[in-house]
């Protein structure tokens, strides 16, 4: 696992993001030492930004109207996630 999120985000919200991490969903549009930017690509395109230290999140943002960690940011760590990805497999 690169980062330690699930603390950040609402049961309900880390549910529904299961729908949504699929790779093509996602495209890195800038990648500097301690910032993402990713783009949404879904019914509608929103773009997340992502700060972290070391695999610590410190700031991220998403432009969607949801006030809080949203389903697309949740749906992006999940595809960092290692863990995630073998369960997948494994289904």
């Amino acid at each position: 696992m690169l980062f330690k999120y699930q603390h950040l985000f609402d049961p309900n919200v880390l549910s529904r993001a299961h729908g949504l991490a699929i790779p093509p969903n996602f495209k890195v549009k800038s990648q500097e030492d301690h910032q993402l930017e990713v783009d949404y690509l879904g019914p509608s395109t929103y773009t997340m930004s992502i700060h972290f230290e070391k695999e610590f999140i410190v700031k991220m943002k998403c432009s969607c109207p949801f006030q809080g960690p949203c389903k697309h940011l949740a749906a992006y760590f999940l595809l960092l996630d290692e863990e995630y990805f073998k369960e997948m497999k494994g289904r």
